[in-house]
């Protein structure tokens, strides 16, 4: 995957008109509907008058193809009426491979009070937890054997 940080430095008074044409033009928007793009959000920083835009892509063809979409030249058209300078940070995550974590579990003394349900949802939401849901959703197979020592 690859994730940018794009930070338009606008011009004076200039931030929210720009977030409007980008709005009104639905650059936003058909740049989410594109093949292989995860996330394309803007955000408005507390301080100052810049835009940050944080966009996820699938793989490096998907983000050659979104540079070649009329919608993303059509931006790079507005920019020089609302934009003095533009920082591109790149980061690219590797490919993963599948993964198994294998929990046990020993205690001694009575049995657990819980029952097998329980405990898998109990796993199932930690577990999920730890996952960017941008990337998907992980597969979780809890199985529980319980057996006296």
């Amino acid at each position: 995957m690859i994730v940018l940080n794009v930070t338009y430095r606008c011009r004076p008074g200039m931030r929210d008109a720009f977030l409007a044409a980008i709005r009104a033009e639905g650059i936003d928007e058909k740049s989410r509907a594109e093949a292989g793009n995860l996330k394309y959000d803007y955000y408005l920083p507390i301080d100052g008058g810049d835009l940050l835009l944080i966009e996820h892509w699938r793989d490096a063809e998907a983000l050659e193809a979104h540079a070649k979409q009329p919608h993303y030249l059509r931006l790079r058209e507005l920019k020089p009426t609302y934009v003095t300078d533009t920082l591109v940070e790149t980061f690219v995550r590797p490919e993963t491979e599948n993964q198994t974590v294998t929990v046990t579990i020993r205690t001694s003394g009575e049995p657990c009070e819980l029952s097998d349900e329980q405990i898998t949802a109990w796993y199932e939401e930690r577990i999920a937890s730890l996952f960017d849901p941008n990337v998907g959703k992980p597969e979780i197979t809890v199985a529980l054997r319980r057996e006296r020592v």
